[in-house]
């Protein structure tokens, strides 16, 4: 392509040029898809909390700054998640009664970060159930 330009200065005087300029292709979007989804749980004498730590990754292995979302089957609490260096980040269920809530399942429902893309077909796991303790 030609890229033109004409200035003009206070004076009213003007200067004009034309450049050849290459425009290239974006850069395909690499894929990233969940590496792995672990469970801890915590406790206290009535309630119990799951925390789950969702895994990111591409071919060359973990990807940091990956914005997770996903949702719990039962109560509420965090639903998203920033990647660490590691690829890994943690989502907290809200406080669940030991006596109601036997389990509770959290499931990926998407991936986001720029210049990727996210392949749900290629995760390891897609969702967890956590066991009461």
């Amino acid at each position: 392509y030609m890229v033109g330009m004409t200035v003009t200065d206070n004076a009213g005087a003007t200067g004009s040029t034309t450049v050849p300029t290459t425009v290239s292709e974006p850069p395909a979007a690499k894929p990233m898809w969940v590496g792995n989804l672990t469970s801890t749980t915590t406790t206290t004498s009535r309630n119990w909390t799951a925390i789950v730590t969702v895994t990111v990754a591409d071919a060359s292995g973990p990807v940091g700054g990956a914005v997770v979302t996903g949702s719990w089957s039962a109560g509420s609490g965090g639903t998203a998640c920033t990647t660490n260096t590691a690829g890994q980040c943690t989502v907290t269920s809200s406080s669940l009664s030991r006596k109601n809530v036997a389990s509770i399942t959290y499931a990926v429902s998407g991936l986001a970060k720029t210049g990727w893309v996210y392949a749900p077909g290629s995760n390891v796991k897609s969702s967890i159930t956590v066991s009461r303790p």
